[in-house]
């Protein structure tokens, strides 16, 4: 892996700053939402978000993997326009199953939030797809310029939370705005001509040529949709829907840092799949940046995590919760790990490796979870995803070395 010249200092700072603008203002956002709405029902907002979540891989079908597998590798200035086909082309899929929910059930508060949960999850894929086009190409500056988007659809969604006061199905509507804005900004800084929709001959090929990528891509979202959201329904069944407000308003505090784990893998992954010699040497640097991030998230979190959480979420009703941020902490530092290793798999088509490494979290939160939150609470639940995210880490490592570094001794 090449030195940390200038060029590559810069553009990792320029691509911090975009993930910090945009993810700050969302989580402030956030903060704003659960202090209005009180526990109870900001765990409705967390019912509504992880159950759109589950429906999330009709959202993405893939491509923002695709993305940045053909911006790393050519560019993507011809596949761009078809790209932005098959993303309008998936799209019904995804808003038609929540939309006839909304339209079929009785409870029309919930389906009206789920939909528009659905939304903010269908406005986040295309943003983070043309995100991955940014990165592939390294298109920092661009991508920050665009980035500004996003805290001005939060902005604006904020000043409309504070003075209407809405219940959780405003509150998503509100939500949207910021992935929307962002979206659009990505989309008007593309070059002229770019964005084209059409789906025929070349977009079969597109679709046909990497089958293996997007089923797979579609697999591990599945995965990951259950396995980090599971969280949320167990508490539902065995505590309460205080306790999942508790415990994801501590979950989304601290797990703000891992879009910019997201954001920093996304920046070495080019990089890193450029390397032919000496893999074993980039594979562990790259892996002691990433962990070194981790680290120092992890580290804030402890040191001054709970001082922000008391006087951030002042509600009474999440009194205690802060107990749970060394916890998240760690799951934090796993998740940064995460990142980095689903990008090495990714640039080696080995996806199906990631989907079972989830395996061991998803079982641990679906067997232990329910033992353990049944006794105590959000603590219990924790404790399930800790045990559950640390086994998919080391699995996660070992895949991601054995599968970069298995050339390495040819090559040298």
């Amino acid at each position: 892996m090449p030195g940390i010249d200038r060029k590559f200092a810069t553009g990792l700072v320029a691509t911090l700053l975009s993930e910090g603008l945009g993810r700050g203002s969302a989580l402030v956002f956030q903060f704003i939402v659960a202090n209005q709405l009180g526990a109870s029902r900001y765990g409705q907002v967390a019912l509504a978000l992880a159950s759109a979540a589950l429906l999330f891989p009709l959202a993405d079908m893939g491509l923002q993997n695709l993305s940045l597998k053909l911006a790393t590798r050519d560019g993507a200035t011809e596949t761009v326009p078809r790209l932005l086909s098959l993303k309008a082309f998936f799209a019904p899929a995804y808003l038609l199953p929540l939309a006839a929910w909304f339209f079929l059930t009785n409870d029309r508060g919930f389906a009206l939030a789920l939909l528009w949960a659905g939304c903010f999850y269908m406005l986040q894929s295309l943003g983070d797809m043309l995100r991955q086009v940014y990165r592939g190409q390294s298109k920092a500056k661009r991508e920050l310029l665009a980035r500004l988007g996003m805290p001005l659809g939060n902005i604006a969604s904020l000043a409309a939370v504070w003075h209407w006061k809405p219940g959780p199905e405003g509150a998503l509507l509100a939500l949207c705005l910021g992935p929307g804005t962002l979206a659009a900004a990505y989309l008007w800084l593309l070059p002229q001509g770019t964005i084209r929709f059409a789906f025929g001959s070349r977009e079969r090929e597109i679709v046909v040529g990497n089958r293996g990528l997007l089923l797979q891509s579609v697999l591990y979202l599945a995965i990951v949709g259950m396995s980090t959201r599971i969280d949320a329904f167990v508490l539902q069944g065995y505590a309460s829907t205080r306790e999942v407000g508790r415990y994801f308003a501590v979950l989304n505090f601290v797990m703000a840092g891992g879009f910019l784990a997201q954001g920093f893998s996304s920046f070495l992954y080019p990089r890193l799949h450029r390397q032919i010699l000496q893999r074993r040497r980039a594979f562990f640097r790259a892996a002691a940046i990433q962990g070194g991030l981790g680290l120092a998230m992890f580290a804030a979190v402890v040191a001054i995590g709970p001082f922000l959480f008391t006087h951030i979420f002042h509600s009474g009703s999440y009194a205690g919760a802060e107990g749970l941020l060394p916890g998240m902490g760690a799951l934090l530092l796993c998740t940064t790990l995460d990142w980095l290793w689903l990008a090495v798999l990714l640039g080696k088509d080995r996806i199906w490796l990631t989907c079972v490494g989830l395996v061991p979290m998803l079982a641990a939160k679906a067997w232990l979870g329910p033992i353990w939150a049944s006794r105590s609470g959000a603590d219990g639940m924790l404790h399930a995803a800790l045990a559950g995210s640390v086994a998919t880490t080391l699995i996660g490592a070992v895949a991601a070395y054995r599968t970069f570094t298995a050339g390495d001794e040819a090559s040298n």
